[in-house]
């Protein structure tokens, strides 16, 4: 298979452009905590003193169940 060399260069600059956006973002996702096999960010709400949150991790079970535990599903 080949890649032009324009698609290469095209991809390589569009890298390069956007990783020190990236970088210069005060409001990035800082880690609060890496336990039990689940990781927790947290970072700045603009306008508001609370802070976001957002945990990242593996579930072992099958997509449905996941869902129906995240919509309340269970609790009725």
């Amino acid at each position: 298979m080949k890649i032009s060399l324009t698609a290469v260069a095209l991809c390589s600059l569009l890298l390069v452009i956007s990783r020190p956006a990236r970088a210069a973002d005060d409001n990035a996702w800082q880690l609060k905590v890496r336990e039990k096999g689940a990781t927790v960010f947290s970072r700045p709400r603009g306008g508001s003193d609370i802070l976001e949150l957002k945990a990242t991790g593996t579930i072992d079970a099958p997509p449905p169940a996941v869902f129906k535990v995240l919509s309340g599903q269970l609790l009725t």
